[in-house]
């Protein structure tokens, strides 16, 4: 998990992880790697090797958001990660001081 502990991310790794112990008979173990908006642990798992052990709980964050925010990763979003399966859906929520008076993401002006 590129989060950290106790947040929606790891709650919902660790279910999975826990479930997904069950049906395979075999410890699984969830490794938070916090930092960086969840790039270094995305970072981490871009490097390990492709051998099929290796789970990572992607999210908005460490696939979009990301690179926007820094000019270079130290992954490649696209390139770096196959997609298995969408496990969760969690809303993100933009949120300003009321009396900026912005009303809408186009009140925020060009990015």
């Amino acid at each position: 998990m590129p989060f950290t502990p106790g947040g929606s991310t790891d709650i919902v790794g660790r279910t999975l992880a826990q479930k997904l112990g069950e049906s395979l008979k075999q410890s699984v173990v969830v490794d938070n790697k916090p930092g960086q908006a969840g790039g270094i642990g995305t970072a981490y798992v871009a490097r390990a090797a492709p051998d099929g052990y290796t789970l990572f709980g992607g999210t908005i964050s460490t696939h979009a958001i990301n690179a926007s925010l820094y000019k270079k990763l130290s992954y490649d979003p696209m390139k770096d990660f196959e997609p298995v399966s969408l496990v969760a859906r969690l809303p993100n929520v933009l949120i300003v001081n009321s009396q900026l008076g912005v009303n809408s993401v186009a009140d925020l002006g060009p990015c």
